[in-house]
């Protein structure tokens, strides 16, 4: 088919002949009471006859399904043997045949449908695919006039009929331009239109129209932009730097024109922009003042920049312009609520939520507003949650565990077991793995044989699969191999595991009443995860836990919109966000969060190498790297807090700028161990730097890092490179009892002996006990086979505690090992040369 018709025949042809089966079932019903022989008789025929031609269109609808068109048209015309006026075996002979390419029989047979069936919507619709098909692209857009002209006609045959006039307006047909853009106008108007993937092709055809040249330049400069979202690494940077000059150009020809000026602006204002700059962004913004999402993320650039005050007045000019502008008004709400007017951020927040209580952007508000006004009647009535029962009160009751087995019998169909339930069990534990989680909650899995596709929680921890998801994931992905890499099952999976972490269920009142119940059928909509919150809960956080785990978490999204597209959203009484809804939220909240997250770890770990091979030579270079890392792990550590690699990277960082602060005050700025720095060194920051935060000893780093290294060892107490760092801050802290403490955790745990004798001596040492710190050290230097860092400890030791030629001969086998111009080697000529010029 030409792309037109297959397009159009594919947005609005999906056939399912279920209307023959109600045939079927309506002719086969008899009145009440007996019939007399001869009209039985003749019912008896009639049944007879409807439930071959059942059969018949039954197998046709199969052979559809698995594009055997030839198989198709045959079970059709044997259909209509039996009954040669038989409108829905008409119906799937000409879908057979315009699919099997025969379109002279197809339309032909389309043709004599649409003069019996004239207010049939399928036929009308089939009729223009399969004319736009023929290349009677004239009478196609007749057709689709026609169509357009009909009350509730769909909002897709705007945008067909406005792609026949877009060719004829190409060859200079001036005269169509009009109509076209009120048809494309109409089209991206339609709420049914929203999400529909032939809205960007749309929105090119308006550009062009109003821009000329100017407006195909724009369009492809918005897609470069949006292609840098979907991508990542230098593609997207390159992504980003084709829509800068492409509007450059745009500007140069036409310098007024707002929304360059508005694309612009959020070029610059992405990171992945070599341009990125943000006063240069809100520069570019600005000149967009009648435009709704430049004055939106221009609200977003002045958050970024700390200007609040300004970021209000942006969010409030795009909701000027847009009035149901709910994104900006969530942000609005947000914006004075850090400005403390909490009473204006109440009755902003509200406004969202009575606009499109549907949105993303209200869930989210009624997040805030939980916590600004818990007593506003929106989250009242959003909420609805009874107390968490516990497992005591519900789990381990006879009537809880009777309900699961009622749900497990009549509902799954029984529970299977085999190679499947293996890889689902390896996807779970992947999952957990990779994130930490709570082994207080047992997940099991558990795969249900019936055929409806469906995968859902229990409140206990089991996560129920269904054959039928199965089956639908291998048919919508045939080529994707049903194992522990799946990420489409991996998504699923992570999101229901979210539900049972945060209690989604229990905190529901359906839940309750599901449990009065026990023992009984059961609903199955009783144990649903049905709040609009909890779901965007479940999203967010799965996605976070399926990309640590090693999952690709776009996969979440795409099995998203395959399900919107499929299956439909949920009935509105379930309380579920839209497929679309969720998607848009995972999107945003993926391409302007999640993704420069996940990048940050590996940006904050590069900094801190840099920082430590800065130490030496280029000090303020070396805060600055430190700094940046703490910028770049903090962001990661706020949407992965999972990770303990990340907790102690960002403490390490923030230890080695708490002992910069500190200087030659810091026990750690005297003793060489991993987060020391030479107190020289230290003190040789330019004072500029220190009186930033004051010329008091400054410990605040020193406490964020203890602050960092205790997350870290909530996620795992037995992580001994975090009980060893921990060692060493409280040593910077002078908190010797809890660093003693610490080091006793982090040798049970198998930590790096060395490290812990190197700090028991520097901890024995800072209390005044010489011959325990020199023990503790020569313990050390034996470990490590004469570890640089061990000998320096040991000779400064030696020194203290009076033993100078032994001291001196530490320091030669210091000299002997340490790298030549090292600060610490500077420090050890210095000992020795004061040591040789003291009279013993």
């Amino acid at each position: 088919m030409n792309r037109i018709a297959l397009a159009f025949q594919r947005t609005l042809g999906r056939l399912a002949l279920h209307g023959s089966l109600a045939v079927v079932a309506a002719s086969l019903a008899m009145p009440a009471g007996a019939a007399p022989k001869s009209l039985a008789a003749k019912v008896s025929k009639a049944a007879a006859k409807a439930e071959a031609i059942g059969g018949h269109l039954r197998m046709a609808q199969l052979a559809l399904d698995a594009k055997e068109y030839k198989l198709a048209a045959d079970a059709a015309r044997r259909a209509l043997k039996e009954d040669a006026k038989h409108q829905d075996a008409r119906k799937t002979l000409a879908l057979a045949l315009a699919r099997d390419g025969q379109l002279k029989e197809a339309q032909a047979l389309i043709e004599g449908l649409a003069k019996d069936l004239p207010d049939d919507a399928w036929v009308q619709q089939t009729r223009i695919a399969i004319t736009l098909e023929t290349g009677d692209k004239a009478k196609g857009l007749q057709l689709l006039e026609a169509l357009i002209d009909r009350p509730g006609s769909p909002a897709i045959a705007r945008y067909y009929a406005a792609r026949i006039l877009d060719e004829k307006r190409k060859t200079g047909d001036a005269t169509v331009t009009a109509k076209q853009r009120a048809w494309v106008v109409a089209f991206l108007g339609d709420k049914a239109s929203w999400g529909a993937e032939q809205v960007d092709d749309a929105e090119r055809m308006l550009f062009e129209i109003d821009l000329g040249e100017l407006g195909t330049k724009y369009w492809q400069a918005r897609n470069n932009y949006n292609i840098a979202f979907k991508t990542g690494g230098f593609e997207s940077v390159r992504a980003i730097g084709q829509a800068e000059k492409l509007l450059g150009e745009i500007l140069r020809a036409k310098s007024d024109l707002q929304l360059a000026h508005s694309l612009l602006g959020m070029c610059y204002a992405t990171v992945k922009s070599r341009n990125y700059n943000l006063e240069n962004a809100a520069a570019e913004l600005k000149r967009a003042p009648d435009v709704a999402d430049a004055q939106f993320i221009l609200g977003r650039v002045y958050r970024e920049l700390d200007k609040l005050p300004e970021a209000a007045e942006a969010f409030e000019k795009a909701i000027k312009l847009e009035p149901r502008f709910v994104e900006a008004g969530y942000q609005l709400g947000v914006a004075y609520k850090l400005l403390k007017n909490r009473d204006k951020a109440v009755n902003i927040l509200e406004q969202v939520v009575r606009l499109k209580p549907d949105s993303a952007a209200a869930a989210r508000a009624l997040a805030e507003l939980q916590v600004l006004a818990p007593q506003s009647p929106f989250v009242l009535a959003a909420s609805q949650r009874v107390d968490s029962p516990g497992e005591d009160k519900v789990f381990n009751t006879e009537r809880y565990r009777a309900s699961i087995v009622a749900l497990e019998r009549t509902w799954m169909g029984g529970i299977e077991e085999g190679t499947d339930v293996l890889w689902l069990e390896k996807i779970m534990r992947r999952i957990i793995a990779a994130n930490d989680l709570p082994v207080r909650v047992p997940f099991r899995v558990k795969l249900g044989k019936t055929p409806m596709i469906n995968c859902f929680a229990a409140p206990h921890g089991d996560i129920y699969v269904t054959r039928g998801f199965l089956q639908y994931l291998k048919k919508i992905w045939p080529k994707v191999e049903l194992d522990e890499n799946n990420s489409y099952m991996a998504g699923v999976m992570a999101h229901e595991m979210v539900h049972v972490i945060r209690n989604h269920v229990v905190n529901r009142e359906s839940f309750r009443k599901a449990i009065s119940q026990a023992g009984a059928d059961m609903n199955p909509d009783q144990l649903r995860l049905t709040t609009r919150m909890s779901e965007i809960e479940a999203d967010r956080e799965g996605l976070l836990y399926m990309l640590a785990a090693g999952y690709n978490p776009n996969a979440m999204v795409e099995w998203m919109e395959r399900a919107a597209a499929d299956l439909g959203d949920p009935p509105p009484a379930e309380d579920h966000p839209t497929f679309d809804e969720r998607v848009s939220f995972l999107m945003d909240f993926w391409t302007n969060e999640v993704r420069f997250a996940w990048q940050a770890f590996e940006t904050g770990t590069e900094a801190l190498e840099a920082a430590g091979k800065l130490e030496t030579k280029d000090l303020p270079g070396a805060r600055r790297a430190y700094d940046l890392a703490i910028v770049e792990l903090d962001r990661y550590t706020r949407y992965f807090r999972q990770s303990k690699e990340a907790w102690n990277n960002l403490a390490i960082a923030q230890a080695k700028i708490g002992v910069l602060e500190q200087a030659d005050k810091s026990p750690l700025a005297k003793w060489y161990t991993p987060l020391s720095i030479e107190k020289a060194v230290a003190q040789a920051l330019p004072k500029v730097e220190r009186k930033k935060r004051g010329e008091k000893t400054d410990i605040v780093f020193l406490e964020r890092a203890k602050e960092s290294l205790q997350r870290a060892l909530e996620l795992d107490g037995s992580y001994h490179r975090a009980l060893v760092n921990l060692a060493a801050v409280q040593t910077g802290l002078r908190d010797f009892p809890a660093a003693k403490a610490a080091l006793a955790k982090a040798a049970e745990a198998g930590a790096d002996k060395v490290l812990v004798a190197m700090l028991q001596g520097i901890v024995a040492a800072e209390q005044g006990s010489w011959p325990d710190a020199v023990s503790a050290f020569q313990d050390a230097v034996k470990s490590s086979g004469e570890h640089p860092r061990a000998l320096y400890c040991l000779a400064l030791a030696l020194q203290n505690k009076g033993d100078k030629d032994k001291a001196k001969e530490t320091y030669a086998a210091f000299l002997a090992k340490e790298n030549k111009g090292s600060p610490w080697a500077t420090a050890a000529l210095a000992q020795v040369s004061m040591l040789s010029s003291v009279t013993p």
